[in-house]
């Protein structure tokens, strides 16, 4: 059970898959395959944060936010 970094849109798939498959079997977080699965799930994260990273808003695009949420 080595984990790698995820360089590409197959591998980050791939790992999406069995990140699901373990999850099916809720180890304990200490357990070796729950050591396993936390090492898998940070590396999904970092994939996913470079691949497609979250911009903070601008202060216009938060101002526009606060105005619609006090519409309703």
């Amino acid at each position: 059970m080595n984990v790698k970094a995820i360089t590409t849109d197959e591998e980050h798939k791939t790992a999406l898959a069995e990140v699901e498959s373990l999850m099916n079997y809720d180890p304990a977080p200490d357990s070796p395959l729950g050591k396993y699965l936390g090492m898998l799930v940070s590396t999904v994260e970092a994939y996913e944060q470079k691949r497609w990273p979250i911009e903070k808003p601008t202060p216009e695009e938060r101002a526009a936010f606060r105005a619609e949420q006090e519409k309703t």
